[in-house]
C-alpha cells in the first residue's frame, strides 16, 4: 500500500506539472497529431504496394529525365561481354550459347551498388576470356524480363552452363562477389 501511494503521488505531481508547463491548446494539438499519425499508418498499411515492374519503370523514367545515357559505356566493354536490353536479345545471347558458361549481371544505371560492382565484374570478365558475360540493365522495355526471371534485387547475377542451364543465382554485392566468383570458377573447373 505504501508503494502504491508513492506511485500515485508521483503521477499526480507529473500530471500537474505537465499541465502547468503545457497549455491545453498544445496538448490538444499533440493529441490530434497522434490520432492523425495512427490514421495515416492504418491508411498506408491498407494501400496496395506497387509492383516490381511499376517501381522499375518509375526509376527508369526518372533516370531518363536526369539524362543518364546507357550506350556511352559500350566502348569500354571487355571482348567477351554483351549487353541485352530486351527479352529477345537476352534469349538470343543466353539460350543460344551452347559451348561456354554464361554469367549474367542484372543492374541499373541509378543503383550505387551496381556502379560499385561494375569494375569487379569487368575485371572478372577480363580474367576469364573463355566465358561469356552479359549485362542486363533495367529499362522500360525489359522490366518484365527482370520480374519474370525472379530478380529480387539489384545487382543480381546468374550463372548458366551449357549442360545444366541456370545453375546459380545470387545477389552480387561487394560483400558477396568473392563467393559468386568462387562458384563460377568451380563450374569452370567442373569441380562442383
Amino acid at each position: 500500500m505504501k508503494h502504491l501511494a508513492i506511485v500515485l503521488a508521483f503521477l499526480s505531481l507529473i500530471t500537474t506539472s505537465a499541465a502547468f508547463v503545457a497549455s491545453p491548446k498544445i496538448s490538444i494539438i499533440h493529441t490530434e497529431k497522434h490520432e492523425s499519425y495512427s490514421y495515416m499508418a492504418s491508411a498506408l498499411s491498407e494501400m496496395p504496394r506497387p509492383s516490381f515492374e511499376d517501381r522499375m519503370r518509375k526509376l527508369v523514367f526518372a533516370n531518363r529525365r536526369k539524362g543518364a545515357g546507357s550506350k556511352k559505356s559500350e566502348n569500354h566493354l571487355p571482348k567477351n561481354m554483351k549487353i541485352a536490353r530486351t527479352l529477345s536479345e537476352y534469349r538470343d545471347i543466353v539460350a543460344n550459347e551452347e559451348e561456354r558458361i554464361v554469367v549474367v549481371r542484372f543492374y541499373a544505371e541509378w543503383c550505387r551498388a551496381c556502379k560499385a560492382m561494375r569494375p569487379l565484374f569487368y575485371r572478372l570478365a577480363n580474367q576469364l576470356p573463355n566465358t561469356l558475360f552479359v549485362e542486363v540493365p533495367v529499362t522500360e522495355s525489359n522490366a518484365n524480363l527482370h520480374q519474370g526471371l525472379g530478380v529480387p534485387s539489384l545487382p543480381f547475377g546468374h550463372i548458366y552452363t551449357p549442360e545444366g542451364g541456370l545453375v546459380e543465382e545470387s545477389r552480387i554485392s561487394r560483400r558477396k562477389f568473392s563467393t559468386f566468383t568462387l562458384k563460377l570458377k568451380s563450374y569452370l573447373s567442373r569441380s562442383c
